[in-house]
């Protein structure tokens, strides 16, 4: 996909009365709720330096998951015995269950020993 074929609306923009940050981190709250219902994910992991996050100046940062000119990244743990394309897959599948149009860049940050059997 190209910058052509993103739409403005992947990404929602701010309500009136409410503030870009306010959007924001709401949208990646729910990105982040989708992933982590996905069987195959551990949990959101924000990268090596905490680059895959989103920042709110009054609420806790979102952890794994940035919103990015209709980019979405989100960094995840598996589990060891996930194919990692499967993890992946399934990571894009949930965010675009919320934002179909986006691009979605998963980074699989590590994995865990134990998790669900593979299907």
């Amino acid at each position: 996909m190209n910058d052509t074929d993103m739409n403005d609306t992947d990404i929602p923009g701010p309500p009136e009365g409410g503030s870009c940050a306010d959007t924001t981190h709401r949208t990646a709250a729910a990105v982040a709720d989708a992933v982590r219902a996905c069987p195959l994910v551990a949990g959101l992991h924000p990268g090596d330096r905490d680059h895959t996050r989103t920042d709110h100046p009054d609420r806790d940062p979102v952890l794994g998951v940035r919103l990015d000119a209709g980019t979405v990244v989100v960094g995840v743990v598996g589990y060891h015995r996930t194919r990692v394309d499967d993890l992946a897959r399934a990571v894009r599948r949930a965010v675009h269950g919320l934002h179909p149009d986006a691009d979605v860049t998963v980074c699989v940050e590590d994995m865990l020993p134990a998790g669900p059997e593979p299907q």
